[in-house]
């Protein structure tokens, strides 16, 4: 989005002829939106309290043929300023009477011709002939139902849809669905001993569409029922979150046929790791995924990549995914001695996972990191980013951590 700012001669042209000239053709002269004009002239604190000969006379001219509120918008002026400057022009005093006559004609055509033609045949005001209207409730369309309507609704309601028997008659839904109620249809029939049983039985193996297939139940239906009865699915559990349906479905059948339940087969190894945990374990997977990202150093990762040019420190960048270790990356490696350096930062790595687990500690942190390398046959040495305070400290760790591990 390109902001659009005013210019020092914009905002002189805004003060000199913001009284004469209306918002609309301001905006038009200086290609700006009507909106923008009038906000611009409210910051300035303008007031365009004045009226000129030319409103006037167009107000005059116009009152009794257009609305206050297209008047308002083609003067750039406000409803209420609008109908304070017709009372006091005495435009509005010159409220005449209604007559039985316009009252019929009114009755007869106000749905038919428009109201700007009415207000220009009786000389009144597209306001006053609204109010009129409205008092006469003529404004209020009723639409009663016909006996053919009703006589379709009666044959197609158990066979159609609510939805294509609105269309087909010209009515909304809920309108179908009173109309419904108030006669006494009834879609479908009531829910038997077997049908239940189904439901209780597979409410948490099968998915509601497959549910409502199998009775010939709509999905809608199916909720309702089991919420009558009080069924409530179980929440997925850690170990099948990221299942595909197809393979979830696979594993709920082989549950049921062996009469043991999903997490069952799970601990005995029958049910294999979900497709994103897979994932995450491969390498090829996770390089790509790295790569799309376009990952570069960031500030404290640069900041010891000077750190071991100037001091010959052994260690290259492999934070962009070079190198995969059992599903982690790490961020320096010295490919000869299989050591590995991390660089933590101190929020991502410590204060907001100790806003979860208050009684975590960094040393708790860097044994999980150092078990996982550790297990790789890597050796792993972890620097936080406040330790980067004192470089010369920074550079003693990591010599340690290369000649002690030798």
């Amino acid at each position: 989005m390109v902001i659009k700012y005013w210019t020092k001669e914009e905002i002189k042209f805004l003060k000199e002829n913001y009284k004469t000239i209306s918002y609309k053709n301001i905006a038009n002269l200086l290609h700006r939106s009507h909106d923008a004009v009038k906000k611009k002239i409210g910051k300035l604190s303008l007031k365009k309290t004045d009226w000129t000969t030319e409103e006037v006379v167009f107000l005059r001219k116009n009152y009794k043929i257009l609305s206050i509120k297209d008047m308002a918008k083609k003067l750039g002026r406000t409803y209420n300023s609008v109908q304070l400057k017709a009372g006091k022009l005495n435009l509005c005093s010159s409220s005449k009477k209604w007559t039985e006559e316009e009252i019929k004609f009114l009755k007869k055509n106000y749905k038919i011709i428009p109201t700007k033609n009415i207000a220009e045949k009786f000389g009144r005001t597209i306001d006053g002939i609204q109010l009129k209207a409205g008092k006469l409730n003529l404004s209020s369309t009723v639409k009663y139902w016909t006996e053919e309507e009703v006589e379709f609704l009666r044959n197609n309601y158990k066979t159609m849809e609510c939805m294509d028997i609105a269309k087909k008659l010209g009515w909304s839904v809920i309108a179908i669905q009173r109309k419904c109620s108030k006669i006494g249809l009834k879609k479908g029939h009531n829910w038997g001993i077997k049908e239940t049983k189904f439901l209780k039985e597979n409410y948490n193996i099968m998915s509601y569409n497959d549910i409502a297939n199998t009775l010939g139940w709509s999905d809608m239906s199916i909720r309702n029922k089991a919420h009558w009865l009080g069924l409530k699915r179980e929440p997925t559990p850690s170990w099948c979150k990221g299942l595909t349906k197809e393979k979830d479905k696979r594993i709920a059948r082989r549950a049921k046929e062996q009469g043991k339940t999903r997490k069952k087969l799970h601990k005995e190894g029958k049910i294999k790791l979900s497709g994103c945990a897979i994932l995450n374990k491969n390498e090829d997977f996770i390089k790509k995924r790295l790569k799309c990202l376009n990952i570069k150093p960031n500030k404290p990762e640069t900041f010891l990549i000077n750190l071991f040019k100037e001091n010959n420190i052994p260690f290259h960048y492999v934070g962009d995914g070079k190198l995969i270790v059992d599903g982690k990356c790490p961020d320096f490696v010295c490919n000869p001695s299989k050591k590995v350096i991390l660089m933590h930062g101190d929020w991502w790595h410590y204060h907001k996972p100790k806003k979860k687990n208050p009684d975590l500690t960094r040393e708790q942190v860097e044994k999980k990191d150092i078990a996982h390398y550790r297990a790789n046959f890597f050796d792993c040495l972890i620097i936080w980013e406040h330790e980067l305070k004192n470089p010369t400290q920074v550079v003693n760790k990591i010599n340690e951590f290369i000649g002690g591990n030798k």
